[in-house]
């Protein structure tokens, strides 16, 4: 009896975990005249007790946002039907602290499209500290900021949704981990599309392990966007019409300070995606925008390389230094022992700076819970610290088409661990600028295999005025056809 008791109990549990709830039951007009905010937090309120799901159904429910919404477990929030309609020039909804989370369907707008940007948190779904959050076939239509923004979440999927006049980015991942982006469709975005962030802030989330995936993006300031990220991938993505990159991948210390650790782009792979007329000028949400950037991240369809918080753009990581020192010890002349964690960065020919003097790492080896190197140079007197430098690791371009780009196609710079392979750069520099002409532009770095690319110029009057420029070290320039 005992035992039946408690498969009822849990059996009721269940179904009340299940509970459909319905926001015109808690007084919501949904008729888009009426204020329905303090309707629509009570029901919020209920789903945060019992979970279950919340629907909006048919209607326009006007609202004073920014709403925030904490704490929801295994709950779905189900747009499918409704206008939501922003009242004022804020944020919409932010999801804190939610884990299980679903969010679907409807339209969220705004009352008076805004014309002005704002910060912080203004985006119209802001979801921050959760876990296994999905996001579906939700419809953006106009933001303050951003229109997807994610910040220090686990377990992300973002699939088939529509973002558009954004006065920032699209969608935005910061700091957040184990991501799933597909099927999507951005435009009109003021700022980049599709962003993947990591600053290095101190105790925040690194940006690992995500799938960027068969999504559109067209006329936006910027493509998709790598900053300080690690294992990601690019895959299948359409991009057309970008006033900067089509593509960016960058180590980044414009939001870098001594108290923030550090950042850097590792193990990305952009793999069969399509970029056309990157670089180019031409009118977003209702402003005519010009590439200004043609000597920053707007230099070519695919821009891999290095910012400086001081000096700017497309600079070589090799020349400038983490902020951050790093403990060494002496064990024997010659031989430097150093946290095991900085084994993945002490490879041979790493550069390294030591007070005035900078070195290459000549040799590495993990050994009794630490890493121990030696250098081409020995350092002048006692070794303390060091500094890293700040390029870039395991990048792979391959299997990409890059056409009539404004600018120039592929540029990358302070690359070590390079794979350009079997890419098509067509009709690239439409722009004739003096900035660009360059196809394809493998600089600094090593260890670089451009591989059986198809660089083709076939205009009556060829504006490729290179087809391919090499300096990064121990490169490999094997099949690459130039026309």
């Amino acid at each position: 009896m005992k035992s039946v008791m408690t498969l009822l109990a849990v059996a009721a549990a269940a179904m009340l975990a299940a509970a459909e709830l319905h926001v015109r039951d808690f007084g919501a007009k949904g008729d888009g005249a009426n204020d329905d905010t303090d309707a629509i937090r009570t029901a919020f309120a209920e789903l945060r007790k019992n979970g279950g799901t919340l629907r909006f159904g048919s209607g326009s429910f006007a609202f004073r946002g920014l709403l925030k919404i904490e704490g929801l477990r295994s709950a779905k929030v189900d747009f499918s039907g409704a206008t939501l309609l922003n009242t004022e020039q804020n944020g919409s909804f932010q999801f804190d602290n939610c884990e299980n989370l679903t969010v679907s369907g409807g339209v969220l707008t705004y009352r008076e499209m805004p014309v002005r940007q704002q910060t912080s948190a203004q985006h119209p779904i802001y979801v921050t500290g959760g876990r296994n959050i999905r996001i579906e076939n939700v419809h953006v239509l106009g933001s303050p900021f951003m229109g997807i923004a994610i910040n220090g979440c686990r377990y992300v999927w973002v699939v088939d949704c529509k973002i558009e006049q954004t006065r920032r980015d699209g969608l935005h991942f910061v700091q957040s981990q184990d991501i799933v982006c597909t099927g999507n469709y951005i435009t009109q975005t003021t700022d980049d599309a599709l962003a993947l962030i990591d600053y290095g802030h101190e105790g925040a989330l690194r940006l690992e392990r995500a799938v960027v995936a068969n999504n559109i993006i067209y006329n936006c300031r910027q493509g998709l966007v790598c900053l300080g990220g690690s294992d990601v991938i690019f895959n299948g993505n359409h991009v057309e019409r970008t006033t900067f990159s089509g593509c960016q991948i960058t180590t980044n210390d414009r939001f870098h300070n001594l108290r923030q650790g550090a950042c850097s782009a590792r193990r990305v792979k952009v793999i069969g995606n399509r970029f056309l007329e990157s670089g180019a000028d031409f009118e977003i949400n209702g402003v005519f925008i010009r590439n200004t950037g043609q000597v920053t991240t707007g230099h070519a369809g695919i821009v891999v390389s290095y910012i400086d918080a001081e000096k700017g753009w497309n600079r070589n990581g090799d020349d400038y230094f983490t902020k951050t020192d790093y403990p060494v010890a002496e064990t024997k002349p010659g031989v430097f022992s150093a946290a095991r964690e900085l084994g993945p960065e002490l490879f041979p020919k790493r550069r390294i700076r030591m007070g005035e003097t900078t070195a290459r790492v000549k040799s590495s080896v993990l050994r009794d819970g630490k890493v121990e190197f030696t250098l081409d140079t020995p350092p002048a007197g006692k070794l303390e610290s060091f500094k890293l430098s700040r390029i870039l690791t395991d990048i792979e371009i391959i299997d990409n088409e890059i056409l009539n780009s404004h600018v120039n196609g592929i540029y990358t710079n302070g690359v070590y661990r390079l794979r350009v392979i079997n890419n098509k750069v067509f009709n690239c520099n439409v722009s004739d600028s003096q900035w660009t002409g360059t196809a394809v532009s493998i600089l600094n770095g090593a260890e670089a295999d451009v591989l059986y690319n198809w660089i083709q110029d076939n205009r009556t009057e060829k504006l490729h005025k290179k087809g391919l420029h090499i300096t990064a070290a121990d490169s490999r320039d094997i099949g690459n056809r130039i026309n």
